[in-house]
């Protein structure tokens, strides 16, 4: 469980606009404490973003989801008190938002890549 950052966000959102043309999901792994976003699959076509630090689970499948429908959703956090990002081993991702209109949950099957 982590709170993404608004630099998280940019970030997201910047790696989006550059790979989005080769790569459209994203892998999530735990590597020495940390939450990486992994995009792209080549050696030369590959990035990755740390996300969390000092992350103390283990993440054991290689689980993906699409950046778009995550970064449209994250989008929300500007407008909102709280967003909370969820990450299962079992394949979900569930993202949490707490807005002055609502709390809201949506949970996104992950795919294997």
């Amino acid at each position: 469980v982590i709170t993404p950052t608004k630099q998280n966000l940019r970030d997201l959102s910047y790696i989006y606009s550059v790979m989005s043309g080769f790569e459209q999901n994203f892998l999530v792994k735990v590597e020495n404490g940390n939450l990486e976003f992994h995009v792209g699959v080549g050696a030369n076509d590959r990035t990755k973003l740390t996300i969390a630090t000092g992350v103390t689970g283990t993440l054991k499948h290689g689980w993906s989801w699409p950046l778009s429908h995550v970064l449209a959703i994250l989008k929300l956090m500007d407008s909102s008190k709280s967003c909370t990002l969820h990450i299962s081993d079992q394949g979900a991702l569930k993202i949490e938002i707490d807005s002055d209109i609502g709390d809201y949950q949506y949970i996104l099957p992950a795919r294997t890549k």
